[in-house]
């Protein structure tokens, strides 16, 4: 894009964004690491690139899998702020959140090396990294382009309108990740418990516990009410599961009957995260005016 007094902006993201290269101008997409091993067979791939929802579907369906994500090798992410920064006069980075990855701090170590490099922390998880790229690209159409003040305005202007909560259904993929013990595993089996999961400007933070879709959506209004003084949605990301329409029309059904006249992004949550969370599960992530 072309923002003010000419100057060309361009924007990198992760893999976890779940965006695709040339799926929006002036944007590319660093590919994140995924290893999968089962018993000594270790395999390395980039997400994205030689990894895809098929793949990771397969994975999670190998209950003797294990499978693991890492940070962008640091050779990929020199070679990504070199490409971008010789085409651009200002390139903005949105990694993922400092809470749930430590990306944030490899792109300042690369960010030494380039001087129209700018890292700016969100508050983003998948398609929202879009969102945010649209705002900040309105913003620089009529302000300076530095990490400060992009900084300032995410800080001020999208963090506060934005919050999300993720609902796990089956939690076999948290328990062996170890994030959740095995005796809890079972009992929310068992009672038929779903935890709900908050994602706002501290990362994700296990929040509540559903018995279904509606009590998801009760929590959201309950906590716009008394955390963001009512302020109204104007627009979600519904976040399906890949590959079980079951699940996805249940899930959308319920969201057209709650929030019906909200204008929504229907999308798939990305595979790094799915990794962790298992295939059973959906999300809400919403803009608050």
């Amino acid at each position: 894009m072309v923002g003010l007094n000419n100057k060309k902006i361009g924007f990198i993201v992760d893999s976890s964004s779940n965006l695709k290269d040339g799926q929006f101008d002036d944007v590319k997409v660093l590919p994140l690491g995924v290893t999968i091993q089962n018993g000594s067979d270790i395999k390395s791939f980039k997400d994205g690139i030689d990894f895809h929802e098929n793949d990771l579907t397969n994975a999670l369906n190998n209950a003797s899998t294990q499978i693991k994500t890492s940070q962008a090798a640091m050779p990929d992410m020199f070679k990504i702020a070199q490409e971008m920064c010789s085409k651009y006069d200002q390139v903005f980075v949105f990694p993922i959140h400092k809470n749930l990855s430590g990306n944030i701090n490899s792109w300042k170590i690369v960010k030494d090396d380039f001087p129209n490099l700018n890292v700016v922390m969100t508050c983003d998880i998948g398609y929202s990294f879009a969102w945010t790229i649209e705002e900040v690209k309105n913003f620089l159409k009529t302000n300076e382009a530095s990490e400060a003040i992009v900084q300032k305005f995410v800080d001020e202007q999208v963090i506060p309108h934005r919050v999300g909560f993720l609902l796990v259904e089956d939690l076999e993929q948290l328990k062996k990740g170890g994030r959740v013990s095995g005796i809890k595993a079972v009992i929310a089996k068992l009672f038929k418990i779903k935890p709900v999961i908050l994602f706002d400007q501290n990362g994700l933070t296990n929040f509540d516990k559903v018995k279904d879709y509606a009590g998801l959506f009760a929590i959201l209004d309950k906590h716009i009410a008394e955390k963001y003084n009512n302020q109204k949605i104007v627009k979600a990301i519904v976040f399906v599961p890949y590959g079980d329409d079951e699940t996805k029309n249940k899930y959308l059904e319920e969201y057209k009957n709650h929030y019906g006249h909200i204008p929504y992004n229907l999308v798939n949550f990305p595979t790094v995260v799915v990794s962790h969370t298992g295939l059973k599960h959906v999300a809400i992530y919403v803009k608050l005016q």
